[in-house]
């Protein structure tokens, strides 16, 4: 099923799309990962498809020649910013609209030089322009006047306008190109990754579909890897995953193997802590496990490892330092949630005001205040409570790796939610033992108490919110933990 190419590992542009730098010049927007510009030797791909690799380092990208266009029109070339503005912008507009009469007298007496000029500071061709815009008829017309070759010029970031047109998802498009140059298939574009890769990275199903009948053939284990985790993260209906789930290197390694030493899955970002890292692993794991027929789940390879021997062997120091971070971090914040529940127990029973002599009942029971003071002072201790129950469940774990999935995700989750509750009630419970001490004498030290005391709740929103978000993300997501 795979023909002799070499293997391409691209685990660094997993974690998200804007890792992937394609130019789509559509609606006067363009899609980019910060605007960086890739460099020529890691991005992209000459039209002779060579290249040349380090032999000391095998799994690096391959470096290429980008297959630029001629950019003697663009104003940091030659400082040419007349003919730029009367020539380019023209055209970049004429492109974006689908306007082929403006076009055309553009284009000049000898329309195919300047088809194959860059007319953007992106070395983006109009044929770049008028895919990203997605102008079928306009497209059609400008493939005409081009030779085949010309249709293997590449942007800045190494996309051909074929890549384009796998990223918007044009059909159409990407029909007529092939039509003039079938090779288009097989030329990377921007991270080195083929056109099919770019349909599965925006999601574009039925693009996904087609490029996939057309390439498989010519797919190295690493591409079809990416494309199997990449439908999976972008939710690839009608794609055909069913034949991905079933494929078997030469080494005997399923699918599964390969979810097992997948370093990064696509979906991972860039999460806070180990513990969340081998959670979203696991996630993936288990996602490709459901979708593998139940003969090939427990399937050994030619080392005799099954995908889950595999997947702990491969995530053993992964699971270690998981195991170290959550117990710091279930640690620290259980010092926290105990230094609460000892304030707020005391607060319970030197309430503000002081108590009848006679009756011992508080003096200020009557007044809205103090019952606002009883009920958040409950809450705070009830809450931090909870916290410390969790984390001292997470502390005393076995730290298995489904442990990670379902147990202590959830208890992180808990527990930091309840910390969280506990800090805003207290400081309630502050506020409100100000106010009915003072409120009679002055209005303004309540005032103020209420202010200062909103910063650390502040605070901690701030700063805890992104493991807050994570955990919640991760816990949520894991099918298995819904079902």
């Amino acid at each position: 099923m795979l023909a002799n190419s070499t293997m391409i590992p691209t685990n660094s542009m997993l974690g998200q799309k804007d890792t992937i730098v394609v130019s789509l010049a559509a609606a006067d927007r363009q899609i980019d990962s910060h605007d960086p510009v890739l460099p020529a030797e890691s991005s992209s791909i000459d039209a002779d498809h060579s290249t040349t690799q380090s032999p000391q380092n095998q799994n690096h990208v391959p470096t290429y020649q980008l297959n630029s266009p001629d950019r003697s029109l663009l104003p940091n070339e030659s400082n040419n910013r007349d003919q730029y503005r009367l020539k380019c912008v023209p055209l970049q507009k004429a492109a974006l609209t689908g306007n082929l009469l403006e076009a055309k007298p553009l284009l000049g007496d000898v329309p195919r030089w300047m088809l194959r000029t860059a007319i953007t500071e992106r070395d983006q061709t109009v044929l770049h322009m008028g895919t990203g815009a997605k102008k079928v008829g306009f497209v059609e017309e400008i493939v005409k006047l081009m030779e085949p070759d010309d249709l293997k010029l590449q942007d800045r970031n190494g996309n051909t306008a074929f890549c384009i047109a796998a990223a918007v998802g044009s059909l159409e498009i990407a029909k007529l190109m092939l039509d003039k140059t079938p090779n288009l298939l097989t030329l990377r574009g921007a991270a080195n990754v083929l056109p099919l890769f770019m349909a599965a990275l925006f999601g574009k199903t039925e693009m996904t579909k087609f490029l996939y009948d057309e390439t498989k053939f010519h797919l190295t284990d690493q591409d079809l890897a990416d494309l199997f985790f990449k439908s999976i993260d972008t939710d690839l209906y009608g794609f055909d995953k069913d034949l991905l789930a079933t494929y078997e290197d030469k080494e005997k390694n399923t699918m599964l193997h390969l979810a097992a030493k997948y370093p990064n899955p696509p979906s991972v970002s860039k999460l806070p802590g180990a513990a969340l890292e081998m959670q979203q692993e696991l996630l993936m794991f288990e996602e490709v496990k459901m979708m593998m027929q139940p003969s090939l789940r427990e399937k050994k390879n030619v080392d005799g490892l099954t995908p889950q021997e595999l997947f702990t062997i491969e995530h053993k120091n992964l699971l270690l330092s998981g195991e170290k971070w959550m117990k710091n971090t279930a640690s620290s914040c259980m010092v926290i949630a105990t230094l609460i529940a000892t304030m707020v127990f005391s607060a319970a029973f030197t309430v503000p005001g002081g108590n009848n002599d006679k009756t011992g009942i508080p003096i200020r029971l009557i007044e809205t205040s103090f019952h606002v003071f009883a009920i958040s002072d409950t809450i705070a201790l009830s809450s931090s409570s909870i916290s410390i129950l969790m984390f001292l469940s997470i502390l005393t774990s076995g730290y298995k790796e489904m442990d990670f999935q379902r147990s202590l995700s959830l208890k992180s989750m808990v527990g930091l939610w309840a910390l969280f509750i506990s800090i805003i009630a207290m400081m309630i419970t502050f506020s409100s033992a100000f106010f009915l001490l003072y409120h009679d004498k002055s209005n303004s030290i309540p005032i103020l108490t209420f202010m200062f005391v909103s910063v650390p709740i502040a605070l901690f929103v701030i700063l805890q919110y992104p493991l807050l978000r994570d955990i919640l993300y991760t816990t949520c997501r894991s099918r298995f933990y819904l079902r």
